[in-house]
């Protein structure tokens, strides 16, 4: 039996080095590894004739399936926002749903800690993803699927590890106990358990920061602009609504908008007007220091959150300023008139509307220059 375990650690080293960018494929396997572990849990179980030992591992094993189903599940949506040819998810839903379910009883029935029982109804099963996914089928945004599956996977995990230390517990004091009446036996199970649980633990992180890969770079996707590879609108109306808010150094804003673009579009096409944004991103990318942030708000208009006082963003803003004036593009020159201001903690919205303003004022007052925001 020890040596099944060891095998189990060759193929955990395997599907790592699978290193499959298909989350569905990865939870497959996952999948697999698991019903493996679970018939070396009936055969320890069996060897040892210990009823309590069996149904410990019954607990823990339906647990574990009861998550990977679930990340199947939020795999299956996923997949219908991004079309990337699996089965339709209304073709899966109610497939999937009848075995969340069925793990989802049978782990309540093995759990014999009346505190974590009524813990994980309240915490998992009433978790606001499990009650979207199973009684309000499709999820229409992304971000919504997302923060839910977060918080899911936060609540999964504290959950787990409170579980998994009630069971280890419990099964030491068993041990102790029953006093098994061979010492080879009591190696083998010390052996078997510890390596099992280890084994076990070890897939379960490991599938879980597989599906925080794969949802962070969904989430990257999203916000990424396919033209510039900047940060789009959506991060930026995020940033600007939420996380501006929760900045404790000072923060300020620079808004640039290019001069003319109109003109540069339709004198020289739509393919040259793109290959002038990809330019100004460059520039901008290449301009701005580590923890500055610098995003596409729209069409030809650019913004960059920079962490520092207003002299430092001004300072910023006008090296782009003079970079972007002094680097024409197959000779045509680019330039772009530049809003800055200091965020003071008052309305976002706000903050926007009056470096919006003083972006404008630098049109009015002859374009190619930077104006603060009063």
């Amino acid at each position: 039996m020890c040596k099944e375990v060891a095998n189990l650690d060759h193929i955990l080293a395997e599907l790592h080095k699978a290193n499959t960018k298909d989350i569905k494929i990865f939870l497959y396997s996952y999948n697999n590894l698991i019903n493996k572990l679970c018939s070396h849990y009936a055969e320890l179980s069996s060897k040892l004739s210990l009823k309590f030992l069996s149904l410990q591992f019954k607990t823990i094993y339906n647990l574990h399936k009861f998550h990977t189903v679930v990340s199947d599940f939020v795999a299956e949506q996923i997949s219908s926002f991004y079309q990337t040819g699996l089965r339709s998810f209304r073709d899966t839903i109610y497939h999937y749903r009848g075995k969340i379910f069925a793990y989802a009883d049978t782990f309540q029935v093995f759990i014999d800690f009346p505190d974590l029982k009524e813990e994980f109804k309240v915490k998992i099963l009433q978790n606001n993803l499990l009650q979207n996914l199973l009684t309000g089928g499709n999820y229409t945004s992304f971000n919504g699927l997302l923060e839910n599956f977060i918080y899911f996977e936060n609540s999964y995990s504290d959950f787990h590890d409170k579980i998994l230390k009630k069971l280890l517990k419990t099964l030491n004091e068993s041990i102790e106990q029953y006093r098994l009446k061979t010492f080879e036996v009591l190696f083998l199970a010390a052996i078997g358990l510890i390596s099992l649980l280890i084994v076990n633990y070890i897939v379960y992180r490991y599938g879980i920061s597989q599906v925080e890969s794969t949802i962070k770079k969904l989430k990257e996707k999203s916000f990424k602009d396919p033209l510039t590879g900047l940060l789009n609108r959506r991060f930026f109306n995020t940033y600007l609504s939420k996380k501006m808010r929760e900045e404790r150094s000072p923060i300020s804003f620079i808004l640039l908008d290019l001069d003319n673009f109109k003109w540069i579009n339709d004198t020289y096409g739509h393919d040259f007007g793109d290959k002038v944004l990809r330019h100004v991103a460059r520039i901008l990318k290449n301009g701005i220091r580590k923890d500055d942030i610098a995003v596409r708000v729209g069409g030809e208009e650019f913004g960059i959150f920079v962490k520092g006082h207003l002299e430092v963003a001004e300072k910023l803003a006008e090296r782009i300023r003079r970079k972007l004036e002094n680097s024409p593009v197959d000779g045509v020159k680019i330039t772009a008139s530049f809003g800055v201001g200091e965020y003071r903690g008052e309305d976002p919205k706000g903050f926007f509307r009056k470096v919006d303003e003083a972006l404008y004022r630098a049109k009015r007052n002859g374009k190619n220059r930077v104006e603060k925001a009063t």
